[in-house]
């Protein structure tokens, strides 16, 4: 087992979970509360949800990394590979969204 890994990826999947609750807690407003156009509200909002499924995505992942040995090698194997594919698509589809948006007038 890897503590660091373990670590990081709790701490991402608080951060993913917890979002909203953090920023607010250090008086910050999430970027689809700043917003008062309702397209760029729409769009921010969207591309929150995605970054925080990316964030809980890539603890999942880190998760599976930390636990190493403790899990099937396969099974960890295939798990990494997944979370790896998703994270990307996720990413893509937060540059898409925040770009289609740009496009659209």
């Amino acid at each position: 087992m890897f503590p660091f890994w373990l670590f990081l990826g709790i701490v991402l999947l608080v951060m993913g979970l917890f979002n909203k609750q953090m920023l607010r807690w250090i008086g910050l407003k999430p970027m689809s509360e700043v917003f008062t156009t309702p397209r760029l509200k729409n769009s921010s909002r969207r591309v929150e949800r995605i970054g925080r499924w990316l964030v809980i995505v890539l603890g999942i992942g880190f998760l599976v990394h930390g636990l190493g040995t403790a899990l099937p090698g396969q099974v960890a194997s295939v798990i990494s590979s997944l979370s790896t594919g998703v994270s990307a698509l996720l990413l893509v589809a937060m540059f898409v969204v925040a770009i289609a948006n740009w496009k659209a007038r």
